[in-house]
Parts: structure tokens; sequence; C-alpha cells
């Protein structure tokens, strides 16, 4: 009897996780769309503005000051998660966010080794003047509501090592597309 209560156990324990991967991996496909759509949609709506360098950067936590703690409560307070393990699934897809060919396909992309390869900042100011038209822009991941229909996203433009602007948007998604609902906060120094 202990037997069969034991092997009991152990197959709903192996149904429960096999159900929660099987989650996991439908909401990562979903976020992983959600991402490219919106991004796409910025990149339409702002060509002329915030991405209009020739380059972006692969990570933009590379080159923010963002930390998730932050970053995540402001981003929370608009979009009121209340799933701890979606939240906690935006957060782990926040901090490996890396922009890819596939998803921005008309930039030259900026890898973090690249940028560490330079002796100083000068060099790669430099470097950048010749490689780079208009700087370059950073894209943070999207971080989307549990019904994906409102997403918290960075964007920013740095000309030389001085020259910085930067938007936190507030997008909602209506009607099929993705619309600016709200500029958070803006930085231009």
């Amino acid at each position: 009897m202990r037997k069969i209560k034991t092997h009991i156990l152990l197959i709903i324990t192996i149904l429960n996780i096999s159900c929660n991967s099987s989650k996991n991996g439908k909401r990562i496909s979903l976020d992983s769309k959600k991402t490219s759509e919106l991004i796409n949609q910025i990149l339409i709506d702002k060509k002329d503005s915030y991405l209009s360098s020739s380059c972006i950067s692969e990570n933009s936590n590379y080159f923010s000051i963002s930390n998730f703690s932050n970053y995540g409560k402001r981003a929370n307070k608009y979009l009121k998660i209340e799933d701890s393990t979606h939240y906690k699934l935006q957060k782990d897809l926040w901090i490996n966010f890396k922009v890819t060919k596939e998803i921005i396909f008309n930039k030259k992309i900026l890898t973090e080794e690249e940028f560490k390869s330079f002796q100083s900042k000068r060099e790669f100011w430099e470097w950048e003047e010749f490689n780079c038209t208009g700087g370059f822009c950073t894209i943070s991941k999207p971080f989307f509501n549990e019904k994906y229909d409102l997403a918290y996203v960075q964007i920013s433009k740095k000309l030389f090592e001085y020259d910085y602007c930067s938007q936190i948007i507030l997008y909602e998604y209506k009607n099929g597309k993705w619309i600016e609902k709200e500029i958070i906060s803006q930085i231009i120094s």
C-alpha cells in the first residue's frame, strides 16, 4: 500500500513538472513573438529619432545604469503584474535579453565583447565615429503584463560620450497594433 502511494505521488509530481514545463515553454514562445512584434513597431515609429542610428547595442543593460530591481519595480507600477511566476519570467528574460539579427536586421549590432575590446572609452568613440552613423542606440527587452497587452520598454540613443537621450515608454496593444500609450520618463543630456 505504501509503495502504491509513493508511485502515485511520483506520477503526480512528474505530471505536474511536465505541465509546468509545457506552460513555461508556451509563455516563452508567446513572449518572443510579442517582443519581436513590439520592437518592430518601435523601429518603425522611432526610426527618425531615438532609433535613427545605424548601430544598436546587443545588450541594453551593458550600456545603461539600470539594474533590474529598480527597473522591475517601476515597470510593475504601470503593468500591475500579480502573478509572481510571470514576473519572474519577465525578469529572467529581461536580464538575459540580447538583440539579434532576427529581431533587428537593418542595424550593425555592437556586442559587449566589441565594446570591451577597446582600451579606452575615447578609442571606442573614435571607432564609433567612423563605423556608426548617428551614434548608437539601445532598446530594452519589453516587460509585459500577464495579458501581453501592456509593455514597458526603454529606448536610448548615444551620439558621443556625453550626448545621451532616453525614453521609457508604456505601450498598449490595441486593434492588432502596439500603440504608444504614455511616455513615462525622458532624459536628454
